[in-house]
């Protein structure tokens, strides 16, 4: 009998046990309630110009929550590495200001298109 207590205690336990979201910037799902990522994230899916791919990552870099965008967002220049911060602003940085060894573990949005003509 008490080994069935326990038994029912720790499956409880462990079944009561949320996993609480982390916030980003403040939101629980950036992507639908940071309007400027939302609207990012709504131009990519209707990008319709032939081969394109891109990924959208959560950061955060020298205490700073910012998303890394590898997506080519303007074909002036052909840069497909952008930074914005929670607020949609870009931030810009010299290349030897760049941050390195990012882990890049936290996908928020990920797109793979192959125009077929």
């Amino acid at each position: 009998m008490k080994r069935i207590l326990i038994i029912t205690s720790i499956l409880i336990f462990f079944t009561s046990c949320k996993k609480e979201e982390k916030e980003i910037c403040g939101c629980k799902n950036p992507k639908t309630e940071l309007q400027w990522l939302n609207q990012l994230i709504k131009n990519a899916e209707n990008d319709t110009t032939g081969i394109y791919t891109g990924q959208i990552y959560y950061e955060v870099v020298n205490n700073q929550e910012m998303f890394f965008v590898l997506m080519e967002l303007d074909t002036i220049n052909g840069n497909i590495k952008h930074w914005f911060n929670c607020d949609g602003e870009k931030i810009t940085f010299t290349f030897s200001e760049e941050p390195k060894n990012m882990k890049l573990n936290h996908l928020i949005y990920s797109n793979y298109k192959i125009d077929k003509n």
